[in-house]
């Protein structure tokens, strides 16, 4: 990716091109998140619209494409590149105000896909984080957090407001759901990162090291050699 940092959203559920693209931005220090609900996609769009600059969407339905495009009204800066061999001109005719930024054959080289995404990515500002107030939540209480997932924030002896990314928000929330148990990293990977013969310590290490700095108490202990586990009573030195 040369000097370029890339953050894109990828929507497939084609396991080799996933793997791909993980693969490469891994190696090149991209960021990159990997979704087939396209009503979570748009749920992850409007919650932090300034988290992604690339959506690429691999041979949609006309309805997914649709409602993807309609992001672009507030989501100016999002760039949408589409994989298919063809698309129903009913489609772009309906959104000519918001076009798909590019559409290209899925047959496309790995390295031509991302010679082209670097050509569409611009200078943008990182938006603050944003704490949102403490609201009527629907109470997933473990221990001092209490999970909501309505906002991806946790709220930690029910007074401060943690708000999470939304993969940060999914690991706290899985290793919450068993206290004490020890969680490998091939099994983190495959429930919330959902690759089934892929891991890369990288990613798994990296959202784990951010929820250590957000969560301001020690409650996440790693297990040398193994993996990671929920422990409220660690001593973390």
């Amino acid at each position: 990716m040369g000097d370029k940092y890339m953050k894109m959203m990828l929507m497939t559920d084609n396991q080799k091109l996933k793997k791909l693209l993980h693969l490469t931005f891994q190696r090149d220090s991209g960021f990159i998140d990997v979704l087939q609900d396209y009503q979570l996609a748009e749920r992850f769009l409007k919650r932090w619209p300034s988290e992604w600059e690339i959506l690429l969407l691999d041979q949609p339905t006309d309805h997914d494409l649709a409602q993807m495009l309609q992001l672009k009204r507030t989501n100016r800066h999002l760039k949408i590149i589409v994989l298919a061999r063809q698309i129903d001109p009913a489609v772009l005719i309906h959104w000519t105000k918001f076009p798909p930024d590019l559409i290209l054959a899925p047959e496309i080289s790995l390295q031509d896909l991302i010679q082209k995404c670097e050509q569409m990515l611009v200078p943008t500002i990182q938006a603050p984080d944003d704490y949102p107030t403490l609201r009527s939540l629907q109470p997933q209480k473990n221990g001092r957090i209490c999970l909501n997932p309505d906002e991806f924030n946790i709220v930690v002896d029910r007074e401060i407001v943690v708000a999470l990314r939304p993969k940060e928000f999914e690991l706290i929330s899985y290793l919450v759901q068993a206290p004490g148990r020890v969680f490998t990293r091939e099994e983190l990977m495959r429930e919330i990162w959902q690759y089934k013969y892929f891991a890369d310590d990288r990613t798994i290490d990296t959202h784990i090291k951010n929820l250590r700095k957000k969560i301001p108490f020690p409650c996440i202990a790693t297990v040398w050699g193994v993996g990671y586990k929920y422990d409220e009573t660690q001593n973390m030195g």
